[in-house]
C-alpha cells in the first residue's frame, strides 16, 4: 500500500510540476508561449487528494497501534481525518500526530538495548512551513504574473499601423508591409478585433493549493515510511533483548 501511495503522489506531482522539468518553460511561460497550455494545467480532483490523504492517515494510525504495544504508557489516539476540516487542516492534524509518534520513537530508543532513532529534519520543517514555503512562493509568483504577450501589447491603432507599414515599404520590406495593411483593412471593417489580455491567472489558487498539498503529502509519505523502519527496528531490538534475558538463541 505504501508503494501505491508513493507512486500515485509521484505521478500527480510530475504532471503538476511539469513546468519545472521542461527547459522551455520559465516562470510559468513557454517559449514560444502557448496560453492554452499555461492556463489549462490539470490538477488532481479533491477526491483524488482526499483518497491519498486518507491512505496516509491509515498508515499513521497503524503505527499508533503498534507504538502502544511497545509502550503501554503511550497515550495513543485514533488517527482519522476530520470530515468537518478542509484538506489543509487535516494535513496539519496529521503532521501533529506524526510529531507525537516521532517523540515516542525518541523515547522508546533511549534504551541502550534498542537501536537509536534519529528524527528526520523534514517533519519539523513541514510543521514550521519552511520546507514548502519556497515552492509556495514560486507558485504564487507565477499566479500573480500578469497575462501579457511576450512581445508586448498588440498594436490596434490603425493610424500607428499605417505609419509602420509605410516605414517598412520605404525600407523594402514589402511582404511585412502588406501584412500590416491587410490587418488595417480587417480592423477597420470589423473582420478582426484586437485580442484583449486574458485577465485570468496562469495558475489558479486551487492549482497552487493542490500542488502544495500533494508535495506536502509526498514528504509525509516519506516520514511514515521512515517511522515504519524505526518501529521495525524497535520490534527487532525488543525481540533480541527478550531472547538475551531468557538465554534464548
Amino acid at each position: 500500500m505504501k508503494q501505491a501511495i508513493l507512486f500515485l503522489i509521484i505521478v500527480i506531482l510530475l504532471c503538476l510540476l511539469y513546468s519545472y522539468f521542461n527547459p522551455n518553460i520559465k516562470e510559468g511561460m513557454m517559449y514560444p508561449p502557448d496560453k492554452s497550455m499555461i492556463k489549462n494545467v490539470s490538477h488532481p480532483s479533491e477526491t483524488e487528494i482526499l483518497k491519498t490523504l486518507n491512505e496516509l492517515f491509515i498508515g499513521t494510525n497503524n503505527h499508533e497501534i503498534r507504538l502502544k504495544v511497545y509502550d503501554t504508557n503511550y497515550k495513543s489516539q485514533n488517527v482519522t481525518p476530520n470530515p468537518n476540516h478542509n484538506i489543509s487542516q487535516n494535513i496539519s492534524t496529521l503532521l501533529n500526530h506524526l510529531k507525537r509518534q516521532d517523540n515516542e520513537l525518541i523515547y522508546l530508543t533511549k534504551n541502550p538495548e534498542i537501536v537509536s532513532y534519529v528524527p528526520s529534519n523534514s517533519l519539523n520543517k513541514l510543521l514550521n512551513g519552511s520546507l514548502i514555503k519556497p515552492l509556495q512562493d514560486r507558485l504564487m509568483k507565477i499566479h500573480k504574473f500578469p497575462q501579457q504577450n511576450i512581445m508586448g501589447p498588440e498594436e490596434c491603432d490603425t493610424k500607428v499601423l499605417l505609419k509602420q507599414a509605410n516605414i517598412l515599404t520605404r525600407h523594402g520590406y514589402h511582404d511585412d508591409s502588406d501584412e500590416l495593411r491587410k490587418k488595417i483593412v480587417k480592423l477597420d471593417n470589423g473582420i478582426e478585433k484586437c485580442k484583449p489580455v486574458d485577465p485570468e491567472p496562469r495558475i489558479s489558487l486551487d492549482e497552487v493549493n493542490a500542488r502544495v498539498q500533494l508535495t506536502t503529502m509526498y514528504y509525509i509519505n516519506d516520514i511514515i515510511q521512515y517511522h515504519e523502519v524505526a518501529i521495525e527496528n524497535v520490534a527487532k531490538s525488543i525481540e533480541k533483548f527478550v531472547k538475551k534475558v531468557n538465554n534464548l538463541s
